[in-house]
């Protein structure tokens, strides 16, 4: 069953933005492989992540926590 989640989107569709990036689907492949191989009391796996990511992970954090306040309910905001 979670072979069937993970496979799903492994190819992508004509319309997807990262259909004719060659590095986006490599790297997309990458972390496929590791939840693939990875089996329940493994150590985690450990991933390296590159500068562009940090950044771009960053910039999705710092823009999503602005919203909390607004958008997210009360439970969350109070241990958030």
């Amino acid at each position: 069953f979670a072979n069937r989640i993970l496979s799903y989107g492994s190819e992508l569709d004509c319309d997807h933005p990262g259909f004719r990036d060659v590095l986006y689907r490599k790297r997309r492949k990458e972390f496929a492989d590791i939840a693939n191989q990875y089996r329940h009391g493994q150590p985690i796996p450990y991933v390296t992540y590159s500068e562009q990511e940090i950044s771009t992970w960053g910039t999705v954090f710092n823009e999503l926590t602005k919203l909390y306040s607004t958008n997210a309910c009360k439970e969350f905001n109070n241990i958030f």
